[in-house]
Order: C-alpha cells, then structure tokens, then sequence
C-alpha cells in the first residue's frame, strides 16, 4: 500500500471545500479503492448456493441443539431444526445472543451504532473525483456517494442488538462537525440516513474460532465496521479451522475465542 504525506496546500487542491487553516497536512493513498458491496454479498451467495448450500430467511434461530457436549444444529421460530456438525456463529450483533443460546463462553461482545447521512453537495458542487476523507480530530468522514456525499460523526453508541434507525440527533452532529472540517460542503437538505450496528468485543479484534467449553460451536464474529472487508481472509480462516484444524493464512491464536476463558 502506497501513502503519500501531503501539505495542507496538496490537500485542499485534492478536495477544495476543506479549511485550510486547520489542516498541517494529510495521508492520501492513491492505491485504495472502494468495494463494491452489493456486488461482493451476492457473489458469495451465487456461489454458495452453486456449491449445494441452503438458505433460509427470515427464519431466527431460538435454540441451539446438543448431543453431549457437543452443539448438533439448532432450531428455528417456525419450528424447522436443522442438523450439522458445526453451528457457526455469524450473527453480528446478535453474536452474542446466540452464544448465550449454545451454553458458550460469555464473550462481551457489544453493538455499536454508525450513523450516515447522504446529502447533495450544495452551490454545484462536483464531488466525483473526491477521495474518502476522514478527519480523526474532528471525529467526522465524507466520500462520494450515489452522486452526492456521504458523512457520518463516527458515532459508537453502544445498544442491545436490533434494527438499527439514525437518531437525527447524531445527523445534525455529523453537519456540525463538517461545517467545521468543510463548511461550504454542508448542504442545506438531507437525501436520506441510516444505521448500522457494528459488533466488536473488549480488545476490537475479531473472535474467530472454536469455542473452548463449546465443541461444534464456531465463533466468526466481532468484525466491528470492517466485516465487508475482512470477509474474504476471515472466511478464508474459518473455512481452514473447521475443515482441517489449523490455517495458514493468518495467525488463528491471536483471534481465538479461548483468549477471554480467563477475563
């Protein structure tokens, strides 16, 4: 990865609605890109469903099943039970929640909400060509976004997991600390918002792995707003955890649910 350290004249050329007077410089990396999500998620159900997998939704899982021990599958609100060797625990903010449901070790892990707003940028502004920026000091990042720019206040309001809604309090919070990092950038109008819940556990590392107390049961949580992006390598960790025992692709001690048997 390739950064570039910019000075404050370099970094307003790049994006000229930021204030000058309050920057000492900037990091830009040229080589970064943007994922395209919708893309990515339906790819990996095309090819999951090409492979023999079973989907089911709207279907939420209120018991986890057992045969000794060992977790055997679990069982739904319609009724439906669904046996397997493995139970993976892939239900972000829920996480937790089920863990509790298999008798697993009691990992912390706690949702956090992020708010975002879509505007259009006002005056004709053309944001396009814009890099994401973000401005750790000001807690505040902005991007192009579906023809307009997207902002949030980096928001980490912990709550019980549900549906996340945007609290308009936090909304008016991103477009106050924007007009502070660049005010000819606040719009008068908001397109729309939403939320999301982002999980992390105490340390923000992610919990991927065999539970110790639990056998069957798998942990592949905790990716807190960096799911999207890890999911190719954490995917890649669990699959190489649950087929053979061990991966090569990345150091699994450092992710393993066994580090909080002791906390």
């Amino acid at each position: 990865m390739t950064a570039e350290l910019l000075t404050t004249a370099e970094a307003v050329r790049l994006v000229p609605v930021l204030r000058p007077e309050i920057i000492d410089g900037a990091a830009f990396l040229p080589d970064d890109g943007r994922l395209d999500v919708h893309a990515l998620l339906t790819s990996y159900l095309r090819r999951a469903r090409a492979t023999g997998t079973v989907t089911r939704w709207q279907a939420t899982v209120t018991a986890v099943l057992r045969e000794g021990a060992r977790c055997a599958g679990v069982r739904t609100e319609r009724g439906d039970v669904v046996r397997a060797r493995w139970v993976v625990n892939a239900a972000g903010a829920w996480a937790a929640e089920i863990g509790h449901l298999a008798g697993a070790l009691p990992i912390p892990l706690v949702p956090h909400r992020r708010t975002i707003a879509l505007f259009d940028p006002p005056g004709g502004l053309d944001a396009r060509g814009w890099p994401f920026v973000s401005c750790d000091q000001d807690g505040v990042y902005f991007s192009p976004e579906s023809g307009g720019v997207l902002v949030s206040p980096m928001d980490e309001d912990p709550m019980p997991p549900h549906d996340a809604r945007p609290d308009e309090r936090r909304v008016a919070e991103a477009f106050d600390k924007l007009g502070r990092v660049a005010p000819a950038l606040v719009p008068r109008h908001v397109r729309r918002s939403w939320a999301g819940l982002r999980t992390f556990a105490p340390d923000r590392v992610p919990v991927v792995g065999e539970d110790p107390t639990r056998p069957g049961f798998f942990w592949l949580a905790g990716q807190g707003g960096c799911g999207i992006e890890t999911s190719p390598i954490l995917g890649r960790v669990a699959a190489d955890l649950i087929t053979t025992g061990r991966t090569t692709a990345f150091d699994a001690a450092r992710l393993a649910p066994a580090r909080f048997a002791a906390e």
